[in-house]
Formats: structure tokens, C-alpha cells, sequence
């Protein structure tokens, strides 16, 4: 039997995410330390978040109330498209006034 997302959305989900979280805030000490080390854990963090995202329709039919499903998919959609080119300029801008480690702190 095909087992789905949902399924394992009550355990898997959380421990992806605290863990996805922990790499997020130690990310730029990380790249201070090790650019390598810094790099597997983006690495892993990435997996993390193929695994949230990847289900993400099938958490927002279980996780909201009638169409706030659907405004919570846009949500993400549009804040998704919107943080990346924007996040880039910021990036861009602090790496070149503050230096290169400051692009990990705003986007890891």
C-alpha cells in the first residue's frame, strides 16, 4: 500500500522542521568554522525541505478549515516567489557592505 505524507505528517513533519530549524540557526556560525561542513548541512537542510514541501497541498487539506486551504497555498506560493528575488538583493547588498559570512546570517 502507498503510504502518504499525511500519514507520517504528525511525527516526520515536526522532526524535519526542528531539525531543518537548527541548521538554520547555526548555519552562519557553521560557515565560520568549516565552508565544507557548511555546505553538507545546507545539503541536508534541502532534504528537509523537499520533504515539507513536497507535501505541502496534502498539509494544507488536513491542517485548514474549508477554503483557508486554498489562501494559505497561495500564501506560501506568493511569499516563496517574492523572498527569493528580494532576499537575493538584500544579500547582495550586505555582502558587499559587510562581507561575504553576512549573506549566511539573513538567508543560510
Amino acid at each position: 500500500a502507498v503510504v502518504s505524507n499525511a500519514e507520517y505528517g504528525n511525527w516526520a513533519v515536526r522532526i524535519i522542521a526542528v531539525i531543518s530549524g537548527i541548521l538554520q540557526l547555526t548555519f552562519a556560525t557553521t560557515v565560520e568554522i568549516s565552508v565544507t561542513l557548511a555546505i553538507i548541512l545546507q545539503t541536508v537542510r534541502g532534504f528537509g525541505a523537499s520533504v515539507i514541501m513536497s507535501g505541502m497541498m496534502e498539509y494544507a487539506t488536513i491542517w485548514c478549515i474549508g477554503n483557508e486551504s486554498k489562501a494559505f497555498i497561495s500564501f506560501v506560493g506568493i511569499t516563496m516567489q517574492i523572498g527569493q528575488p528580494v532576499g537575493q538583493a538584500i544579500a547582495g547588498i550586505l555582502s558587499s557592505r559587510v562581507g561575504w559570512r553576512a549573506y549566511f546570517y539573513l538567508n543560510g
